[in-house]
């Protein structure tokens, strides 16, 4: 008697588990895709939002859904599910492509302000050296520094000690501007 009631739960969880849809997501995939392809776009929009609201997530579907959008002229949404897609699926070529396709469609009308003189003599001047040559000016001048500093100690003339201190205290000074 135990067997057989054993035997009818067992039964009974089989059926259950036979009885759950799993396929049915992929069902609205596969009808989402159908309605892209014959160009129904709003309609695979709404099969694709149907996926991801029932808690599914896949880089495929937000490739389809940016293809949607794309295809709509609605950059802004194609880039977000580009986006969504890149970020499950980051080493996938389609996206990529796709993702700076869409991008290259925005077209932001910022103007930037004209900048002051002082603002533009600056960045000229920062552009004269790369970062390592600023570092290795840096290095110069507080190695330059280190010598006047010891010119300065080593010197027993009256005249040249002011001198050796003037420089090293502009030398120390330069050092951190140049970075």
């Amino acid at each position: 008697m135990k067997l057989r009631a054993n035997i009818l739960m067992v039964l009974c969880a089989l059926a259950l588990c036979f009885n759950v849809k799993a396929t049915a997501p992929y069902v609205i995939i596969d009808s989402g895709n159908g309605s892209y392809a014959k160009g129904n776009y709003d309609k695979a929009i709404t099969q694709y939002n149907n996926f991801i609201s029932s808690g599914y997530e896949s880089a495929q579907v937000y490739y389809n859904l940016g293809n949607c959008y794309y295809r709509k002229a609605d950059y802004a949404k194609a880039i977000l599910n580009y986006e969504k897609a890149k970020k499950l699926n980051p080493s996938d070529a389609d996206i990529q492509f796709n993702l700076q396709l869409a991008n290259l469609k925005t077209v932001d009308k910022i103007t930037p302000d004209s900048s002051l003189f002082l603002t533009n003599w600056l960045h000229s001047f920062v552009d004269i050296f790369s970062e390592r040559g600023w570092g290795i000016l840096c290095i110069i001048f507080l190695f330059a520094g280190l010598l006047s500093i010891v010119g300065y100690l080593m010197s027993g003339n009256l005249t040249l000690r002011p001198a050796a201190s003037r420089s090293s205290s502009v030398l120390f000074n330069l050092s951190p501007v140049s970075l």
